[in-house]
C-alpha cells in the first residue's frame, strides 16, 4: 500500500508541475533566463476579455515582432503605449517578454510547487483508493 501511494504521489507531482509549467510557459521562460538579449519595444494594448494578456511589439534586427504576452509577462501593464525594456532570446526573437524571466520565475515559482504538491496528495490518495478496489 505505501509503494503505491509513493508511485501515486510521485506521478502526481509529475503531471501537475508538467501541466503548470506548460500553463506558465515555462519553456520560454527558461530560455529566456538562461540567454537573453534586450530592446526597447512598446506595449500596443492590453486585449480586452483576455485576463490581462498584453500585446507588445518590439524590433531585431530591423525586423518587427509583436507578441501577446500574459500580464505578469510585464513590467508596467498599465501603461498603454510605455516604451518597456524587452527581453527576447537571441537565436528566435519571437520569443520575448517585458519582464525578466526570472523575475517571472520566482513570481510563480511558489505556486507552480504548491499545486504540484497538491497534485501529488491527490495522487496518493488516488493511489491507496484504487488499490483497495483491486483487492477486493
Amino acid at each position: 500500500m505505501l509503494r503505491a501511494m509513493t508511485v501515486g504521489a510521485a506521478l502526481g507531482f509529475i503531471c501537475l508541475a508538467t501541466a503548470i509549467g506548460f500553463v506558465i510557459d515555462a519553456p520560454h521562460l527558461l530560455k529566456l533566463h538562461f540567454s537573453h538579449a534586450q530592446t526597447t519595444g512598446r506595449i500596443v494594448r492590453i486585449i480586452p476579455n483576455s485576463h490581462g494578456h498584453t500585446e507588445i511589439a518590439y524590433s531585431v534586427g530591423g525586423i518587427p515582432y509583436t507578441r501577446e504576452v500574459p500580464f505578469y509577462w510585464v513590467a508596467e501593464p498599465n501603461d498603454s503605449a510605455a516604451t518597456v525594456r524587452i527581453y527576447y532570446d537571441p537565436r528566435d526573437p519571437s520569443i520575448a517578454s517585458a519582464a525578466p524571466a526570472d523575475e517571472i520565475l520566482s513570481g510563480q515559482l511558489p505556486s507552480w510547487i504548491a499545486g504540484s504538491v497538491l497534485g501529488s496528495v491527490f495522487g496518493a490518495f488516488a493511489a491507496r483508493r484504487i488499490v483497495r478496489y483491486l483487492a477486493q
